[in-house]
Parts: C-alpha cells; structure tokens; sequence
C-alpha cells in the first residue's frame, strides 16, 4: 500500500481527503472532502469531471435500481 500511494498521487491525495472528511465536524466541509476524495480517484483526463464522478459513484455505492436518480442527486452537489 505504501508503495502505491508514493507512486500514484491522485490515489494518495484520494486518500487525504478521504482521512480529513473525518476530522471536520462541519457537514458542508466533510461533504467536499468526500467528493474531492471521488475526483482524485476518477479524474484521468480532466474533461467532464462531474459527468465521470456521479456515474462512478453511482455504480460504487447505490444497486441498480437507484442508480439513475443517485447520478443526478451527485452530479447536482
């Protein structure tokens, strides 16, 4: 795991934010935590950054039946 996160940054950064989404007590700061946590994991090409995060989070998370109004709800936040 060590070797990873020093020879992928994204990975490493996901994981940053991913561990100060639990040391804030303010909603609004651990939701954008969270979120920039899901960007450094699936933002390769910067192209279409909110379009990529709802759809891989959608599938992460959520059963297929949810799948479709979870999308729209992350890509609104």
């Amino acid at each position: 795991m060590t070797k990873m996160m020093s020879e992928n940054k994204e990975y490493s950064r996901a994981l940053d934010y991913f561990d100060q989404s639990f040391s804030v007590n303010n909603i609004s700061v651990k939701l954008l935590c969270l979120i920039a946590s899901l960007e450094s994991l699936f933002n390769y090409d910067k192209e279409k950054i909110a379009e990529k995060v709802s759809t891989y989070t959608s599938k992460l998370i959520f059963d297929k039946d949810k799948k479709d109004k979870t999308y729209s709800r992350i890509k609104k936040l």
